[in-house]
């Protein structure tokens, strides 16, 4: 059997033209289907990032405050859960990002990383030194541990 590259040679000019306009179709059509599928992707992943950016700095600084502002420590005994859910959007967020490895994933999912990243190192810094009271799982201990080490 002939190899296409040999076929391509035999054919006339006008059969080649064709095939290569059939074929650059196929790639628009093709990479126009692949953006908007990873469009779609981000929009059921994300619905609302901008939303969601504000409502991590919200709980971030308002777990951060309560240091100083709640004498009864309500908000504090919920700091193990909050980290944990903090590191595991976290760590979701970067297996998107890298599963996708697209420039309009970066655009959508950058902006709540940062948030992400800004409020638990906000939360670590304020309480540093108390950290060390709470009991967390295996895995976020490690995350944990290395966000620590990273900030100091």
């Amino acid at each position: 059997m002939p190899s296409w590259a040999t076929v391509q040679a035999q054919m006339p000019s006008v059969a080649r033209s064709v095939f290569s306009m059939v074929g650059n179709r196929a790639k628009r059509d093709y990479s126009g289907f692949v953006a908007e599928t990873i469009a779609r992707r981000l929009s059921t992943a994300l619905p609302n990032a901008t939303l969601d950016t504000m409502a991590i700095q919200a709980l971030c600084h308002l777990t951060a405050a309560s240091f100083l502002e709640d004498p009864y420590g309500t908000v504090q005994k919920d700091i193990p859960r909050i980290l944990e859910a903090l590191l595991r959007f976290q760590q979701t967020l970067e297996e998107f990002q890298h599963e996708l490895n697209d420039p309009l994933c970066e655009a959508t999912v950058e902006p709540v990383r940062n948030a992400l990243g800004t409020g638990l190192h906000t939360i670590i810094v304020t309480f540093s030194d108390r950290l060390s009271a709470f009991r967390f799982a295996p895995m976020t201990a490690k995350r944990l541990q290395d966000l620590i080490d990273n900030a100091g």
